[in-house]
């Protein structure tokens, strides 16, 4: 009788956590870290770090340290549309955000699955980091 009440509390969990990341507490840090002005400054400043990260990431093998800072920074993305305001969240440009992340979202999938084979690890982190620079350009077409 328990374990059904334990399983739909866990399901609402996960189901919830709207601008709160419960599975990934670095994505927290790395959101504060770049905290901005705005929803799209914090988004701005987010991508830069994950663009670096991005670049060690290829450099180094397996899950730990560039690819796992990637990785949190990307949850981290997610909440960006947390601190927008609602003419942010209004734009044409804030659509493309959301199909941009859910993009992203395959191919770090792909990057994760791979992470111990260096070449398609390397392969999917350049697809993710072209699809990187389009968020990026989304945002500034938000600025405007």
């Amino acid at each position: 009788m328990k374990w059904p009440i334990v399983l739909v509390f866990l399901g609402g969990l996960v189901g919830l956590q709207g601008c709160e990341s419960v599975f990934h507490p670095r994505a927290s840090e790395f959101l504060e870290q770049a905290h901005g002005q705005t929803g799209v400054e914090t988004g701005l400043t987010l991508t830069e770090m994950m663009e670096h990260s991005l670049v060690k990431a290829k450099e180094e093998s397996g899950e730990d340290g560039a690819l796992a800072d990637l990785h949190d920074q990307f949850h981290a993305l997610k909440h960006v549309s947390c601190e927008m305001t609602d003419s942010q969240r209004a734009s044409p440009g804030y659509d493309k955000l959301v199909t941009l992340h859910k993009d992203m979202r395959t191919v770090f999938h792909q990057v994760w699955d791979h992470r111990k084979d260096q070449s398609l690890r390397n392969q999917h982190l350049e697809v993710f980091g072209q699809r990187l620079q389009e968020f990026r350009s989304a945002l500034q077409t938000i600025l405007q």
